[in-house]
């Protein structure tokens, strides 16, 4: 899953709101676009009742609950900002 993050990370508890922010908020993401826009796209894009549909069957079974924890985290993360 590519992550909102600017590294690689190997498990959803990584995912740390100032992470999350500094990806969203970099002057090379989504230039032109205010910090409300910014955040409004990514929080469409990260909620879960969006993401896991469109997504989830893609992801070995094995690794779903994990992916699910990780979306959420975002979508708690994205709701802070």
């Amino acid at each position: 899953i590519p992550w909102p993050v600017t590294y690689p990370i190997s498990n959803p508890q990584a995912l740390e709101p100032l992470t999350v922010r500094r990806f969203l908020l970099a002057t090379v993401h989504s230039q032109g676009k205010s910090k409300k826009e910014r955040v409004r796209a990514a929080m469409l894009r990260w909620h879960p009742d969006k993401f896991c549909p469109k997504w989830l069957g893609k992801v070995r079974e094995s690794d779903r609950d994990a992916v699910k924890e990780g979306v959420n985290a975002v979508s708690r993360i994205l709701g802070d900002l």
